[in-house]
């Protein structure tokens, strides 16, 4: 994947993310976040996703719109990509909003491929309400292997709050960043709901994958849609067999897993 504007290209090497100003008109954005209310999803207090409230013929629909509907401005931006499934992220009221930091699920193999979150939010987003949080630079601190049930460390936001930074965004604009860059939302103080719409974007060639955390072995399995809207759910659920194709698999180890000691130690080694 080629990141087309050289300053974006560079944030993203350095920080892990960049900010895409007035990707979307104001009437682009509005007829998006109508698309959105279309569906009647029900507020409630937590972070849920379309996936979690619709069927799996529905989660397709939306997903498809999605990505028919940002194809033409990606490529103003990017070239040599694919696009992922899409999806609505709704992030309700109060403390039971937040969403801790955190590493994003591999889609690729990320020794090989790039691959990202596309985050575009249908509100004005700020501090008040749950706008985005970063740590510039954490996508560059370890390798690790993150999937839908392998156990992992959510970051305290207390722990790095001084590396910490707060993405205010007007809606229209977006967010790319690295599935391995550590971040997450503070809770929602506002009596809004606060809708965003992502997909992933990947290199044009790479494979779309997930691991399995199958007793002590990672499975790799292909990742199509019908895995992410039918059968990822029985992940978390803790089943494993699930019906996917296994392209490989080896043991896992330490050095996989997303743990507070992996935290730390690189807390330690990048200093301030």
């Amino acid at each position: 994947m080629k990141i087309l504007d050289p300053l974006h290209e560079k944030s993203f090497r350095e920080n892990g993310y960049f900010i895409i100003e007035n990707f979307f008109s104001t009437n682009q954005i509005e007829e998006l976040y109508t698309y959105y209310k279309s569906w009647g999803f029900q507020e409630n207090p937590e972070l849920t996703s379309s996936i979690k409230r619709s069927s799996y013929e529905d989660s397709s629909k939306i997903s498809n719109h999605l990505n028919s509907y940002f194809s033409g401005a990606l490529n103003r931006y990017f070239q040599e990509y694919q696009i992922g499934s899409g999806v609505f992220i709704m992030k309700g009221s109060g403390e039971s909003s937040v969403s801790s930091l955190h590493q994003d699920c591999n889609v690729v193999d990320e020794r090989k491929y790039v691959s990202v979150t596309i985050w575009c939010p249908l509100i004005d987003v700020d501090e008040q309400n749950g706008c985005l949080q970063v740590i510039p630079g954490s996508h560059k601190w370890f390798s690790v292997i993150r999937s839908f049930n392998t156990p992992s460390y959510f970051v305290d936001f207390e722990l790095v709050a001084e590396r910490l930074r707060a993405l205010p965004m007007k809606k229209g604009s977006v967010a790319v960043f690295s599935h391995s860059l550590i971040h997450g939302s503070k809770p929602n103080y506002s009596n809004t709901y606060r809708p965003v719409a992502s997909f992933s974007l990947t290199s044009a060639n790479a494979k779309p994958i997930h691991y399995i955390l199958n007793k002590n072995k990672f499975q790799v399995c292909i990742a199509d849609e019908d895995f992410f809207f039918n059968k990822s759910p029985k992940l978390f659920a803790g089943e494993t067999d699930i019906g996917v194709t296994i392209i490989d698999e080896f043991e896992c180890k330490d050095e996989h897993l997303f743990t507070k000691d992996l935290v730390l130690k690189a807390l330690k080694e990048n200093p301030l």
